[in-house]
C-alpha cells in the first residue's frame, strides 16, 4: 500500500452514472469506482515509483466499503459522500460513520409534513438562502439564492442487514419484544427545481439501502490502460449515461427527459442551464443579494463572455465543458453499444435455474426454473396476454401462408414457378422450425402462469 488519502493530490473529478455507480479520479492518477449500491469499491493506484518501468502494473484493490482498511478509507468516504448527495437512496454503513455523527433512535417515520405557505415561518440567511423546516423538525429544506436548486437535510437510519431486519419483524413474538435502539445519521441530498415534483405538503424521505447487496454479481468495473495519460485528466468525459459530474468545484447535472438538459452549479448560488432543444443557448440565473432579484443572462455557445481577472470561475470554460457533457450523453443515449447489464439496484424479475442432474446420462432432464416475479397480478396478466397475442398473429400468418403463395403465383410470370418449387422443401423446414419455437414459447408461458399463480 502506498500513502493515505492525503497523498492523492486532491480530487480531479467525480462522476455518477445513471445506474448510480460512481467513478472518482484523483490528482495522483488513482481511480476509485463505487458500485451502484455503495457496498463495494475498486481502487486502482498508479505505480508507486515514477522512475520505474512503464509496464509496471498498477496496484488494484477490491474491498467492501464497510470493511475498508485505513489507507483507503478517506478515498472511499469521499466517493460515498458524493454518491449519497445525489443517489435515490443513501448507503450508510455504521463502520465508517464517526461516533459523534450517530444519533440513537427507536423508530423514524419517513413521512414529513411541510408547513403551509400562509403559515410558513421561513428563515432568510444573509447569503440569500431560504430555510424551511418541516413541522416535525426531522427535515430542513434549503433553497439556493437563485431559486433553481435546493437541498434537504434529514435524519436517516443507518443501513442494516436486510435478512436480520426482516426476520425480527416477521417473527411471531416480535410484538412482545422490547424496542431496539438503532443509530441514525444526518444526510444532505441535492436536487434541481427543474426535476422536482409538484409541491405537496407531505413527502416521503428516502430510506438507507441494506447493509449488503442482494446482487453483487451485477457489479461491473471499468478497466483503463495505465499507459493512457489522458485517462487521468478532466477532459476524459465518460461515454456512458451520466447523472452528475463534479469537476474543479463545479457540479454538472444531466436532467433527462423528453429533451435532455444540462445544469451547471458553479458554487456561488447561481445556476446555468441549457435552453431545451436550443442546446447552444444557456441561461444563467444570477441572484442579486442587494435587490433580492434573480437576473437571467443568456449565453450562446459560439459567443461566450471572455474571462475577467479576479472572477470566481470562467463562464466560457464551464459552459463549454457542459456542452461537451451534454453531447456525450446524447451520443451515448442514441448509441446501440450501450451495455445491457442490469444494475444491482434494479427490481423486477429474478430468475434462478438450479441444475437437476440425473444419474442416468441417457435421460436428459431440463433444469427446473424457479421464477420469482415482483409484479402485480394485473401486469403479469397483461404480459401473458401480449405474448399470446403475438403467437396468435404468428400462427395466423403460418396458416394462411398458402394464400400468400397463391397471390404471389398470380403476380409472378410462369417461369418463376420452377424456382419456387426448388425452394419449397427449405420453406417447409423453416415453417416446421417456427412451429417448434411457437410450441416452446407456449410451454414457457404455461410454466410462467403456473409458477406465478398462488397456491
Amino acid at each position: 500500500m502506498t500513502g493515505t488519502g492525503t497523498g492523492t493530490g486532491g480530487v480531479s473529478f467525480m462522476v455518477m452514472h445513471e445506474d448510480e455507480s460512481v467513478d472518482v479520479r484523483f490528482g495522483n492518477g488513482a481511480r476509485l469506482q463505487l458500485s451502484p449500491c455503495g457496498c463495494e469499491f475498486v481502487l486502482v493506484r498508479p505505480a508507486g515509483d515514477p522512475t520505474g518501468h512503464p509496464l509496471q502494473p498498477a496496484e488494484r484493490v477490491r474491498q467492501r466499503s464497510r470493511f475498508t482498511v485505513s489507507t483507503n478509507k478517506e478515498l472511499m468516504v469521499t466517493a460515498l459522500t458524493f454518491r449519497n448527495k445525489y443517489a435515490s437512496r443513501p448507503y450508510l454503513p455504521e463502520e465508517i460513520i464517526p461516533a459523534e455523527h450517530k444519533k440513537p433512535f427507536f423508530s423514524i417515520d419517513s413521512d414529513v409534513l411541510w408547513p403551509e405557505l400562509s403559515s410558513c415561518d421561513a428563515e432568510f440567511r444573509p447569503g440569500g438562502e431560504t430555510i424551511v423546516r418541516s413541522e416535525e423538525g426531522r427535515a430542513v429544506l434549503t433553497l439556493s439564492p437563485s431559486g433553481e436548486e435546493f437541498s434537504v437535510e434529514f435524519t436517516c437510519g443507518l443501513s442494516r442487514s436486510q435478512t436480520r431486519h426482516q426476520s425480527t419483524q416477521g417473527s411471531p413474538g416480535s410484538q412482545q419484544q422490547p424496542e431496539v435502539v438503532h443509530q441514525s445519521n444526518s444526510v444532505i441530498q441535492h436536487h434541481s427545481c427543474a426535476l422536482s415534483p409538484p409541491p405537496e405538503r407531505r413527502s416521503q424521505l428516502p430510506r438507507a439501502l441494506p447493509l449488503t447487496c442482494a446482487s453483487p454479481h451485477w457489479h461491473r468495473w471499468k478497466v483503463t490502460d495505465s499507459l493512457d495519460k489522458k485517462a487521468h485528466t478532466d477532459q476524459d468525459l465518460p461515454a456512458e449515461l451520466v447523472k452528475v459530474m463534479w469537476c474543479h468545484g463545479v457540479t454538472y447535472r444531466i436532467l433527462s427527459g423528453a429533451v435532455t438538459v444540462v445544469e451547471i452549479s458553479p458554487g456561488d448560488g447561481s445556476v446555468i442551464r441549457s435552453n431545451g432543444v436550443l442546446d447552444t443557448y444557456f441561461i444563467h440565473h444570477k441572484p442579486e443579494l442587494l435587490s433580492g432579484q434573480v437576473k437571467e443572462v443568456t449565453y450562446h455557445l459560439n459567443n461566450l463572455p471572455p474571462d475577467v481577472p479576479g472572477q470566481l470561475y470562467s463562464v466560457c470554460s464551464i459552459v463549454s465543458r457542459a456542452s461537451r457533457i451534454l453531447t456525450c450523453y446524447n451520443e451515448a443515449k442514441q448509441s446501440l453499444k450501450l451495455p445491457a447489464t442490469p444494475s444491482c439496484l434494479q427490481e423486477g424479475f429474478h430468475f434462478s435455474k438450479p441444475a437437476m442432474i440425473e444419474e442416468n446420462l441417457s435421460n436428459r432432464v431440463s433444469a427446473e426454473q424457479h421464477v420469482n416475479v415482483r409484479e402485480t397480478a394485473e401486469s403479469r396478466s397483461d404480459l401473458v396476454a401480449a405474448e399470446l397475442e403475438k403467437i396468435k398473429r404468428f400462427n395466423f400468418l403460418l396458416e394462411n401462408n398458402h394464400l400468400l403463395r397463391t397471390e404471389k403465383r398470380r403476380a409472378e410470370p410462369e417461369g418463376s414457378h420452377a424456382e419456387e418449387a426448388a425452394h419449397e422443401a427449405v420453406s417447409e423446414d423453416c415453417i416446421a422450425e417456427a412451429l417448434r419455437r411457437t410450441s416452446k414459447a407456449i410451454q414457457d408461458i404455461d410454466a410462467l402462469i403456473s409458477a406465478t399463480t398462488p397456491t
